[in-house]
């Protein structure tokens, strides 16, 4: 399958919404219930917008990422890593069939 839009280009990617369209799986999910999870959220996704837009497109990579929540919140950048890493390769699709409707 290709995507074409008005202008004639063609794409050999197609992206889609991951969060809540995919998976429900969080970063971090193992922490969700502790004060970690939500000093995290508070920082990263409520006040530092700026750095999860720029994580999320590519323009900073996670360990700028990390540092800062590292800086705003004292949680070790060794624990925010590892944890961020498990849950990355961990994250789960809605539906068990995801993967087969993409590809088609």
């Amino acid at each position: 399958m290709s995507l074409r839009y008005t202008d004639g280009m063609k794409y050999k990617a197609l992206f889609i919404d991951w969060d809540g369209t995919l998976s429900n799986s969080r970063f971090w999910d193992r922490w969700r219930e502790t004060d970690n999870y939500a000093a995290i959220q508070k920082v990263l996704f409520i006040e530092g917008d700026k750095y999860l837009y720029d994580w999320m497109t590519g323009r900073i990579v996670f360990s700028a990422v990390l540092e800062y929540i590292e800086r705003r919140t004292g949680i070790p950048y060794s624990d925010l890593k590892e944890e961020l890493l498990y849950s990355a390769k961990n994250m789960k699709f809605i539906d068990d069939d995801a993967m087969r409707v993409i590809a088609d």
